[in-house]
Parts: C-alpha cells; sequence; structure tokens
C-alpha cells in the first residue's frame, strides 16, 4: 500500500460486532483482534481511521451496524420484519436472489423508528406517547374498535 502512496486504512467496525451479545456485554476476543490490527498497521506505517460504521441501522433490516437485540429492545421481532415489511430483506420470500437494493430500507419502518429512538433521545418517546393518548381519546369518541389496535397508546 506505501508503494502506491497510501499511509491510512478504513478500517469498518459494527456496533453488533463488539456488543453483539446485549447491552454492555462487550466482545472481548474482538476488541483484542481490533488493537493487533491497529497494532500491525503501525507496524507497517499506517495509520487507521476507525470508522464507527452502519447502513439501514441494522443486519437485520438490511444493511449492518447495531445488534438485533437494539431491534428487539423497542418492540420489534426480527422474525417478522420481512413479512410485514418493516425491512425488506427478500430472504424468506427470494432466498435465490443474494441481495437486493439495500438503500430502499431506509425508509422503512423498523429503520425509521430506531433512528427516530437513537437521535432524538428520551425526549422523542414522551412527545409521541402524549401525541398518541391525545390520539385514543379522539378515537374513543368515534370508533373503540380503531383504539383497540393500540391498547398500549
Amino acid at each position: 500500500m506505501q508503494h502506491w502512496g497510501f499511509n491510512v486504512l478504513r478500517f469498518l467496525v459494527t456496533w453488533e460486532a463488539i456488543e453483539h451479545a446485549g447491552p454492555g456485554q462487550y466482545d472481548g476476543a474482538y476488541l483484542d483482534y481490533l488493537a493487533a490490527v491497529v497494532e500491525r498497521a503501525a507496524d507497517y506505517g499506517l495509520y487507521v481511521f476507525i470508522d464507527p460504521h452502519q447502513d439501514v441501522w441494522s443486519r437485520m433490516t438490511g444493511g449492518d451496524g447495531a445488534p438485533g437485540w437494539t431491534l428487539e429492545a423497542v418492540g420489534f421481532q426480527i422474525a417478522n420484519l420481512d413479512a410485514s415489511e418493516a425491512a425488506i430483506t427478500l430472504r424468506a420470500r427470494y432466498p435465490e436472489i443474494p441481495s437486493l437494493l439495500w438503500t430502499d430500507n431506509y425508509s422503512r419502518l423498523a429503520c425509521n423508528t430506531l433512528f427516530s429512538l437513537f437521535w432524538a433521545g428520551a425526549g422523542w418517546p414522551r412527545t409521541w406517547k402524549s401525541r398518541a393518548n391525545r390520539c385514543r381519546t379522539t378515537c374513543r369518541g368515534t370508533s373503540s374498535a380503531q383504539c383497540s389496535r393500540w391498547p398500549n397508546a
């Protein structure tokens, strides 16, 4: 690489690789491997840019990045993401197709929900719940059957 004039490596690291087993459960072996790669690169005079990478939130939503438990933590059932079209992975429906245009999942429910919760923080769910309660109150005045779809709103 130095012969070609390169002196920096971009090393993609996903959250799932580091904390796949659950919140606060770090993969020490992976972190040791990562440290060894950085040290080895330094031996060759290379700098390493560690890219905390993600696309479309998670591997479970057709991309890479966050671990599956993040989806489960907010109520998504990973096994049902494709069937419900919260994320189109096509694996279940078309196993002979190796991939799809993964960027389409940026506009799907699972990815957008997790991005909203992650970036908006604790304030967004409170606001959403308040609006959901107003909606529920309004619905009760018109049709209690509609509200039964969201009993916890």
